[in-house]
């Protein structure tokens, strides 16, 4: 479906931030940080999609975001560790509801109102 902007619409789902976020650096990394990327952050959720209060807004944009991501660390052919990143991107729209800010709200999500 093809959604224009300024265009009327409503929505009961959108997308919230999960606040977590990966350094690419591995070698400054201190040794508590490394092993919880290690144990714990092997797959990662940057967005989250969270049901709401059907909302009505107007569109306002259209993104192309990171929604989650895999990270390992490998180890290069002369013994120094990388981190390689398989991320994950998918297409959203902004959806103003007031004037303080904007919902990220996927495709699916979005009804036309009127």
């Amino acid at each position: 479906m093809s959604f224009e902007l300024g265009q009327k619409v409503k929505f009961t789902h959108s997308l919230k931030s999960t606040g977590r976020n990966v350094d690419s650096n591995i070698e400054y990394m201190d040794e508590k940080l490394y092993n919880q990327l290690c144990e714990d952050w092997v797959n990662i959720r940057f967005k989250e999609r969270v049901e709401h209060k059907e909302m009505q807004g107007i569109i306002v944009g259209k993104r192309r975001i990171t929604t989650n991501g895999r990270f390992t660390i490998n180890t290069g052919e002369y013994g120094g560790e990388y981190l390689e990143k398989d991320i994950i991107q998918m297409t959203i729209f902004l959806v103003a509801c007031n004037l303080s800010g904007f919902k990220r709200v996927f495709p699916e999500d979005i009804r036309i109102v009127g």
